[in-house]
């Protein structure tokens, strides 16, 4: 993400989720691999995008395995906790050409932080025209002009301020959506690796990324031209409050059966 860097104590609770290689039996960590961005809603709930979660943990050769985790804490000062299970929403869908419900959570092992992250009932089809902030550690780059994920390249989180606009319909790939506006002549966007990072809203956590805008590519790269109605299209979470109200609150036994 192209933005602005972040006060780290004032997120505690947006956090990485990294692809750990593992070896199998000594154990060894060979490979850390940032994916994705999340939010952390209980110290065991974690909340992110659903297509992050498809990656399952696997074990490649007989002495290597891959597991996804979660890193928190500072640049200077960070740790990881493990993940006990991951749920997608059930009417979660991925195609070639559209993603529909695009949410998820984690249950993790504790993760004590300061602050966690407060969801917003506020109705989304309200918003439009307020302003909110989008959070990621995807690609970015810093001084000497180095492009990597936010901590590869030594940076804390990046923030994103944005407008909220009416979706165009016929454009839009995913369902439900809010769309954003970059402010004029700033040359940012979401990138790969802010996926499932919170958009953060006066009364709290509003949206969730989904999509950056098509010209940002594989390479992130956005020029101050670029429509600047075509920012990202993120899962608003007003739609489903019930559903991670009622999932955070269950038994493990109730959630997982």
């Amino acid at each position: 993400m192209g933005g602005r860097d972040a006060i780290e104590v004032d997120y505690p609770y947006i956090v990485k989720l990294e692809l750990q290689t593992v070896m199998y039996r000594v154990p060894k960590i060979i490979k850390n691999e940032h994916i994705c961005t999340a939010g952390v809603l209980t110290p065991t709930w974690t909340l992110t995008a659903a297509h992050c979660l498809t990656l399952k943990t696997k074990k490649v050769r007989k002495l290597i395995s891959m597991v996804i985790t979660i890193r928190y804490g500072t640049l200077e000062n960070s740790t990881t906790s493990n993940i006990l299970y991951a749920i997608t929403h059930p009417a979660y869908r991925l195609t070639t050409d559209r993603i529909q419900n695009d949410i998820g959570l984690l249950k993790t092992e504790a993760i004590p932080l300061a602050q966690y992250a407060r969801v917003s009932a506020l109705d989304f089809a309200t918003m439009v025209g307020q302003e909110a902030a989008l959070t990621g550690f995807g690609l970015t780059n810093n001084a000497e002009g180095v492009v990597g994920d936010a901590r590869w390249v030594n940076k804390p989180l990046q923030i994103l301020d944005v407008v909220i606009v009416r979706c165009d319909r016929d454009k839009s790939v995913m369902k439900p959506s809010m769309c954003l506006a970059r402010r004029c002549d700033k040359s940012a966007g979401m990138c790969p690796g802010d996926s499932g990072g919170p958009m953060i809203h006066a009364s709290g956590i509003v949206g969730v990324n989904s999509l950056g805008p098509s010209e940002l590519g594989t390479l992130c790269l956005m020029k101050s031209t670029d429509p600047v109605y075509d920012t990202a299209e993120v899962t608003p979470i007003s739609p489903f409050i019930d559903w991670i109200t009622d999932t955070t609150n269950k038994d493990d036994d109730d959630v997982l059966y």
